[in-house]
């Protein structure tokens, strides 16, 4: 080795401030979703619908009114670092760990930053000796890094573009812990910084919640929310609909990998332990090339009849698919170069696969501007409901762009025309500190609450095929864990801090969740009720909505208009399936 270097977190944090908005945006543009975003509006800027799209807090001219300015980074001890190392035959270097994660053997090395793990294209450095190496960002990488996301996500530049003209300021890191209310509209927002713990206050005439809805932090999507929009939605008074459909996927059992709705028309197939292509059985029509929903019933079916394991068989896929679907970077090409280390060819193999339960498909109501219902408070994309309760391949990033476009809008007009209202600052500390006073204290861990959670969610009888007895167990559980769990949280610094709002968020989402699947008795899109089968529109042909009324849950439900719309559905996506009669409860 020749030689050695230190990335240490505060030159690569220095070296991507400037590039931190155009980094957000691409999260924004593939996903459609992200954990804490909020949007705040003010008077003396008017929103444009690249605004809206925005991942993280933003301030369009809104005061701050915490005493302190936004932190900076604190400076990191290098001693005390966690720090990995990449190495290949020539080079080596040391990055921290807690940011980044390295490739081995590469040439250049690869290091990845973690913020971006999961885009599909992830920001990294590319690491060689030179004599002039320095262990950091240059000029030259940063453009190249920049060149390549645009060119590749056009939009993106148009929007940073946007961005800076609007002289939009982005405050990151804060964790947003409550929507402040005077009487019933809404006038700011409380929250943290997840780092220092600054507690930071925030007025505002206009809020646009995009926080996505919420999940579970499976293996797959970890990086989502854990339920905040929900939380902050239903603290604020505004309704939750379709809380009972939930996204399901099948995954990988040993590793993460993503694209099997790309796969599946190339010629991939679901196998089962017999080598069957078991999804033949319930739609010889569609096969596995079918909402993922579908595939996880099918699976979860056969593993039950003794049929299992269920396989994902890729080695029948065309060329030309192989070719198209084979990862060129990001934490896919990652494992993929790790499976081949190991001897194993995803694209030549059957690997086995299991269902995972990932996210909400509720959201909260709106109507057609992104409007809530709560004088002042918007939603745009994932936070609102707008998914149909099945999967659709870059819906994420159609209802981003356009509920983006309509909530920021209606904002915009709505700060024309209205005075704010008052925002007292003493009530507002006071909610914040309502979290805050857990800080530095020791207890039970955020994350066994969030996994408890999920292991809820994860029951076959809760997720896949629901009963009502599943659903009921599942929610005393949930009773379980609010009493038990939540009064006695560790948070013994601010990022735990920022975890603990994830667990309490996560109860509620999952609260909501089992109450609206227990109350809908029938089977409808995504949402399986095994001990009600069939689908019921004389019954349920309505939307379950729920919300929080002076301190209280209330559950009610509205019919769906279908006299309103100007083109009525005629055919349903379930009736491209036969399912085997469940059977008979005890």
């Amino acid at each position: 080795m020749e030689e050695r270097t230190i990335l240490t977190n505060e030159q690569i944090e220095g070296e991507l401030s400037r590039h931190r908005r155009l980094i957000t945006l691409f999260k924004v543009l593939t996903y459609g979703f992200g954990a804490g975003s909020i949007l705040l509006f003010a008077a003396d800027l008017i929103p444009v619908a690249a605004v809206c799209l925005v991942l993280c807090l933003i301030l369009a001219g809104c005061g701050t009114v915490s005493e302190e300015d936004y932190p900076p980074l604190e400076k990191v001890d290098l001693s005390s670092m966690t720090l990995g190392t990449v190495s290949n035959s020539t080079f080596s270097t040391q990055y921290p760990a807690d940011k980044w994660t390295g490739s081995d053997g590469t040439s250049p090395l690869i290091i990845y930053y973690n913020d971006t793990q999961g885009t599909g294209q992830a920001v990294n450095i590319n690491a060689q000796q030179s004599g002039t190496y320095s262990g950091k960002f240059t000029e030259k990488y940063m453009n190249k890094l920049t060149e390549s996301i645009t060119e590749s996500f056009p939009n993106i530049e148009i929007l940073n573009a946007e961005l800076q003209r609007l002289n939009v300021q982005r405050i990151g890191r804060i964790e947003i812990t409550d929507l402040v209310k005077d009487g019933d509209a809404v006038s700011g927002a409380v929250g943290f910084h997840a780092q220092s713990g600054t507690p930071c206050l925030f007025r505002a005439k206009a809020v646009i919640l995009a926080a996505h809805n919420g999940g579970w932090k499976g293996s797959y999507l970890l990086n989502t929310c854990a339920g905040e929009g929900a939380a902050l939605a239903y603290g604020a008074g505004a309704s939750l609909r379709n809380m009972e459909f939930i996204e399901n996927w099948n995954v990988p059992k040993l590793f993460a990998w993503e694209g099997q709705t790309g796969m599946l028309p190339y010629g991939a197939r679901f196998l089962n332990g017999e080598g069957e292509d078991f999804m033949r059985r319930y739609s010889p029509k569609l096969g596995a090339k079918a909402d993922p929903h579908d595939n996880v019933r099918g699976l979860a079916l056969g593993v039950r009849g003794g049929r299992g394991p269920i396989y994902f068989d890729t080695s029948t896929m065309s060329p030309e698919g192989v070719e198209i679907m084979t990862p060129t970077g990001g934490w896919m090409k990652l494992n993929d170069t790790k499976l081949k280390e190991l001897g194993i060819d995803f694209f030549k193999s059957k690997t086995e696969w299991m269902p995972q339960v990932l996210t909400s498909f509720g959201g909260t109501v709106a109507d057609k501007d992104g409007w809530s219902g709560v004088p002042g408070l918007f939603v745009a994309g994932r936070a609102r409901s707008v998914t149909p309760g099945v999967y659709m391949g870059g819906w994420a990033t159609c209802i981003t762009a356009t509920t983006g476009y309509s909530a920021g809008e209606a904002a915009a007009r709505f700060v024309e025309g209205h005075d704010a209202v008052p925002f007292d600052k003493a009530y507002a500390a006071d909610r914040l500190n309502g979290i805050l006073r857990y800080l530095g204290r020791d207890g039970i861990a955020p994350k066994d609450v969030i996994a408890d959670m999920r292991e809820v969610m994860s029951a076959p009888d809760v997720a896949l095929m629901k009963t009502g007895r599943g659903l009921s167990r599942g929610l005393d559980r949930v009773a379980e864990v609010r009493e038990e769990c939540l009064p006695e949280p560790g948070a013994s610094d601010a990022h735990a801090m920022a975890k603990f709002f994830e667990a309490t968020s996560t109860v509620l989402l999952t609260d909501l969740c089992l109450t609206a699947a227990l109350a809908r008795k029938e089977s409808r899109a995504g949402h399986y009720r095994e001990d009600y089968p069939q689908r019921d529109n004389a019954n349920w042909l309505k939307w379950i909505e729920q919300r929080q009324v002076d301190g209280r849950h209330e559950l009610h439900t509205v019919p769906v208009p279908l006299d309103d719309y100007p083109v009525k559905p005629y055919r349903y996506y379930m009736d491209n399936f036969t399912w085997p009669e469940p059977p008979r409860a005890d």
